[in-house]
């Protein structure tokens, strides 16, 4: 197993530039989002492409119209 990890870390990982994401809510949203997955899903491609278009030089100021959640 730390053969496994080494090898990725060493050989693998180390070729490409990694961002660490972490994508949060409010924790009153995270316990609607908890016990209905679509709308989760929903959300976090929605903030997974606010992220992506911040990468690529769109401001990340979006109007996000609240009926796509």
């Amino acid at each position: 197993m730390s053969e496994t990890a080494a090898h990725l870390v060493e050989s693998v990982l180390a070729m490409q530039p990694i961002r660490h994401w972490v994508f949060n809510f409010p924790f009153q949203i995270r316990m609607c989002l908890a016990v209905r997955p679509k709308i989760m899903a929903k959300a976090l491609d929605i903030r997974h492409g606010q992220a992506t278009l911040t990468l690529d030089g769109v401001p990340s100021t979006l109007s996000l119209d609240r009926r796509q959640l």
